[in-house]
Parts: structure tokens; sequence; C-alpha cells
């Protein structure tokens, strides 16, 4: 006798209080107008979760990355919005009383942030609205040291304009923003530091002046504006590396050709 397989029951599920049909709302994504973490946002938009909880927990572990992150930086919301450049919550928070010239772990202020990271426009509100040209981080750095080592030609001419020290040093090597330009360029910026004023025959903690940093570097043009502006180019200082007594900017010369022109404006 043939045998049939045993039928199978097919058991549908049934949804519970279909009566009560709840819409929900499409998960929207979040406003990137005047958000601190915006661009945070933008930035893991591609790699986020498809599901409005994946979402959610994804974004909940920024935030608290984030928060963890100001903490351990002694940060305030000015300081992350002056890095992020975000202009609009800077003048936001700048009106609803943020202190202007508090500083982060870094003993850094929203002036500093803005100019290290290139925000020429957050920089520019920051000043205007009386920010210290002259705050120093907890390396000494002025907001002029880091806007010319990051050749930010606009922003130091505004920061000199209102009364940034063409001649402030920093503690690691006492240097001046002129013995940085000197040592690594460009030639426009030494230039501008030189009109307004920079002293071309300040010394570092090793006495060097900025024409030393210049030879070392073979930057023959800016040593040809220093020399033009009077800088000695039989000025004593320590070796930067052996710190031995008695070196001059021909001493350091990086080549041949450099420490023959030195030689010949030594002569004059």
């Amino acid at each position: 006798m043939r045998r049939f397989p045993k039928p199978r029951l097919l058991i549908r599920r049934i949804p519970m209080n279909t009566d009560k049909k709840r819409k929900e709302k499409a998960p929207q994504p979040p406003s990137e107008k005047g958000e601190l973490l915006s661009p945070l946002v933008k930035g893991v938009r591609g790699i986020l979760p498809q599901s409005h909880t994946g979402r959610l927990i994804w974004l909940g572990f920024c935030l608290a990355l984030f928060l963890a992150s100001c903490a351990a930086e002694e940060t305030t919301y000015l300081h992350e919005s002056a890095k992020l450049g975000n202009l609009t919550q800077v003048k936001g928070l700048l009106e609803s009383g943020a202190a202007i010239d508090a500083k982060d772990g870094f003993e850094r202020t929203a002036l500093h942030w803005a100019v290290n990271r290139g925000f020429t426009e957050v920089a520019r509100h920051l000043i205007e609205r009386g920010a210290n040209v002259n705050a120093r981080d907890r390396n000494a750095f002025t907001p002029l040291h880091l806007a010319t080592q990051l050749v930010q030609t606009d922003v130091a001419e505004m920061l000199i304009k209102h009364g940034a020290k063409l001649n402030a040093k920093e503690n690691s090597w006492g240097k001046t923003p002129l013995h940085y330009v000197a040592q690594f360029g460009p030639e426009s910026m030494a230039d501008l530091l030189m009109e307004k004023g920079a002293d071309i025959h300040a010394r570092d903690s090793r006495k060097l002046t900025p024409l030393h940093y210049a030879a070392l570097s073979g930057q023959k043009g800016i040593a040809a504006l220093l020399i033009d502006k009077g800088a000695d180019v039989k000025a004593e200082g320590l070796d930067p590396f052996t710190r031995q007594p008695g070196i001059t900017p021909i001493h350091l010369a990086n080549s041949p050709a450099l420490r023959e022109f030195l030689q010949s404006q030594a002569k004059k």
C-alpha cells in the first residue's frame, strides 16, 4: 500500500492589535545646521547602520566619545566649535556668554585652535570680539607663532594689527615667530614680519638668531632679506646639536653655495 506524507498544518501568525494601526514616522536625519557634531555626523554617514536603533546606538557612542574627549582635554564647546570651523556656533556661544579666552588642557584658547586649523573667518570673528591675541599655550606659543608657521598671512596681519607681540618667545627653544619663519619659510612671511618690526637680532635659548636658522635650513632668500635688513653674519651662538660655542651662520650653512654667499657678505 502506498503511503502518503502526513499533511502539515500551516499556521499563520496573526499580528496583535490589528485594530490599532500605528503609523511610525520614518527616522529623520539629524539637523546639520548649527549642530556642534554635524561634521562628525557627516564623516560617518556612509558607515552608519541602516536600522533606526542601530543609528541611535552609533550616534550615542560618538557623543560619548566626544564628551570623553572634551573631559580629558578640559575643553569647552567654544574650543570644539573653533576646531571645527563652525562660525555660526562660535557666534552663538559668544552671544550666550561663553568665555572667549578660556583655556583647555593644552592651555590653548579658541583663537589658538581657529588659527591652528586654518579657519580664517572664525579667527577673524574671535579677534574682532576681543580675544587675547597674545594668549600663550602650555609651550608659550601665541596665535602669531601658529599663524606664521602655517603661512596664514591674512591671520598674521590681523593679529599684528590688533597688538600681537612680534618678538614673543616660546619656551622650548625660546624662538620668536621670525626664528621659525627664517627656518621654514616662506620669504613672503619673513618679509611681512620684518616690515612690521620683528627683531632680526633676536636670540633664542642657544643664542641663535633668525639668520642662524636660515643658514641651517638653506633658506638663501630669507638669509639675503635678513642681511639686507642688517642681520649680523658673524653673530655667535651655541651649536643647536652639540651646544658648542662660537657658532656663526657661516658654520651652519647647509651647502657650499650658501656658505660662500654668507662669507662674501661677512667681508663687506
